[in-house]
C-alpha cells in the first residue's frame, strides 16, 4: 500500500493534480492524503475555546471535497482521507511527512504571480528545499492530466545513484508500462571511466524496464536543452535527482527563482538525494559544470 500526499486548495489545479495522481497509481493500492493548509489562528486567540475560524473553514471545505472525491473516483485500489494544517506552507507539509509514511507528494502549482516565465512558485520552491526524503511531483497548471507514455530522466553520469533514490521512478515506469529515456545533457563527446561506471550501475537499476540512453548537446542552457528535448520527443514527465550540482538547484535557489526561465509544460518528478546511503561518491566538480 502506497501513501500519496496531495496539497489542495480546492482549485481546478489541485483537482487536476489529483486526477494525475490517480492515473499514475491506477494499478497500485494507494491511500491519497488530501492536505489543506490554512491560515494560522490569531496570536491573541483564546486557547481554550477550541474554535479557530480558519481551521473550521478548512475542515468543512475538506469534508465537502472528500465527498466529491469519493463520488468521482471509483478505483477500488484507492482510498482517500483528509488533514488540515496551518501555515507556513513548507512547514505544514514537512510536519505531515514527519508523522506519516508518505511515499510521494503531489504539488499543483501556478507559479509566482505575474511571472509567466517560470512555473515554480515560492511555496513550491520552499517545499522542495525542505523535504529531503520524499519524492515530489510538481504538476503545472497548464498540464492536462494523462497517463505518461514516456518519462525523461536527466543525468550526465557525474554521480552514482542509490537504488532507493530511484524507487518511485522504477515503480511508476513499471506500473505504467511506459518508456524511460535516460538523457545525458553534455557537450563532451565521450564518457570517462567514472561516468561509464555510473552508467553501468544505472543500467543495472533499470534492468527489466523499457529504457534507452540519449545524449543532448547544450547550445544555450541546460534548462532549454531538456525542455526542447521533451517537446521534440513528446515526453510526458521529467525526472531528476535533486542534488546541489544539477540545474534544478539553479532553478530553485530562492534569490534567483524569478530570474530563471524554466517553463515546463509537463510534470517534474523530483527525487531526493540520499547521500548517506550512496555507495559511490560524487566526483568533485571543479570546472563549473553542473551534475544532472
Amino acid at each position: 500500500m502506497k501513501c500519496v500526499l496531495l496539497v489542495t486548495d480546492f482549485s481546478a489545479n489541485a483537482r487536476n493534480a489529483l486526477n494525475y495522481g490517480t492515473l499514475l497509481f491506477e494499478r497500485i493500492p494507494t491511500v491519497f492524503l488530501l492536505l489543506n493548509i490554512h491560515k494560522k489562528p490569531a496570536d491573541n486567540a483564546y486557547e481554550g475555546d477550541g474554535l479557530n475560524f480558519w481551521e473550521e473553514q478548512a475542515t468543512h471545505a475538506l469534508g465537502k471535497f472528500l465527498k466529491e472525491v469519493k463520488s468521482d473516483y471509483k478505483n477500488p485500489k484507492h482510498s482517500f482521507t483528509t488533514i488540515a494544517k496551518p501555515l507556513p506552507f513548507a512547514n505544514a507539509i514537512k510536519d505531515v511527512v514527519d508523522k506519516n509514511a508518505i511515499d510521494l507528494i503531489l504539488l499543483p502549482t501556478k507559479g509566482p504571480r505575474g511571472a509567466r516565465e517560470t512555473f515554480l512558485g515560492t511555496d513550491t520552491v520552499r517545499a522542495i528545499n525542505s523535504i529531503k526524503n520524499v519524492p515530489i511531483i510538481v504538476v503545472p497548471n497548464t498540464f492536462t492530466a494523462k497517463k505518461p507514455a514516456q518519462i525523461v530522466f536527466s543525468t550526465n553520469f557525474e554521480r552514482a545513484f542509490q537504488r532507493n533514490e530511484l524507487d518511485v521512478l522504477v515503480l511508476l515506469t513499471k506500473s505504467l508500462r511506459c518508456k524511460l529515456k535516460i538523457v545525458q545533457i553534455m557537450n563532451d563527446s565521450h564518457l570517462d571511466e567514472f561516468q561509464k561506471l555510473n552508467k553501468d550501475y544505472l543500467t543495472d537499476i533499470f534492468n527489466g524496464l523499457e529504457h534507452s540512453f540519449q545524449k543532448i548537446k547544450v547550445e544555450t542552457s541546460e534548462t532549454e536543452a531538456i525542455n526542447e528535448y521533451v517537446k521534440r520527443m513528446d515526453g510526458d514527465m521529467i525526472s531528476l535527482v535533486n542534488h546541489r550540482y544539477n540545474f534544478l538547484q539553479k532553478i530553485i535557489q530562492e534569490n534567483v527563482v524569478k530570474k530563471v526561465t524554466f517553463n515546463s509544460e509537463v510534470p517534474i518528478l523530483v527525487l531526493p538525494e540520499l547521500v548517506s546511503n550512496r555507495p559511490i561518491s560524487v566526483r568533485t566538480v571543479s570546472d563549473g559544470k553542473m551534475v544532472l
